[in-house]
């Protein structure tokens, strides 16, 4: 199965939960900050990288179109 590299600027994040709504399996809101986490991601200069399975594609895409500040890229 097909892996797409997730990077998620998480200093850029305004805890709005847009994401975490549409992604709630992989994503949530950290309680001690408010910002985004990602599941079996690792933090490198303030952005979480990680990976997502071709199942998890589509509504992870939805999910960063939903960040008002575009802070989730995917790279495919």
């Amino acid at each position: 199965m097909k892996k797409y590299k997730v990077i998620i600027n998480r200093k850029e994040c305004l805890g709005c939960g847009s994401c975490v709504s549409i992604m709630s399996r992989l994503l949530s809101l950290d309680p001690t900050d408010n910002l985004v986490n990602f599941k079996n991601s690792s933090l490198f200069e303030n952005a979480l990288v990680g990976e997502i399975n071709e199942e998890d594609l589509a509504d992870f895409s939805l999910a960063a179109d939903a960040c008002p500040l575009g802070i989730i890229k995917i790279e495919k």
